[in-house]
């Protein structure tokens, strides 16, 4: 796992998307800080549960979808499936 790297609570909510595939991607872990306040971590998770893992951030990615009205978020969703799937295929 790579070194936990800090950011603010703002970064985190407006690349949410972005830091859960680099989380998940690329095995980084986060510490998420408001007025440099540890609130949360953001926690890849292991190797060994990443294909069931896979599956529940695909149900996330949906249910996010319902919720916020994103001009991309089908392009997110289409790009993040992308990933998984050649992720999933090099395991």
């Amino acid at each position: 796992m790579k070194k936990m790297q800090t950011i603010s609570a703002t970064k985190a909510r407006n690349n949410f998307f972005t830091l859960l595939e680099e989380s998940f991607l690329q095995n980084q872990p986060f510490i998420i800080k408001k007025s440099n306040i540890p609130l949360a971590y953001l926690i890849p998770v292991s190797k060994e549960d990443k294909t069931e893992e896979s599956d529940r951030i695909k149900e996330l990615l949906q249910i996010t979808g319902q919720w916020f009205d994103l001009k991309d978020h089908k392009k997110v969703r289409k790009d993040v499936d992308q990933r998984l799937t050649k992720y999933e295929s090099s395991s």
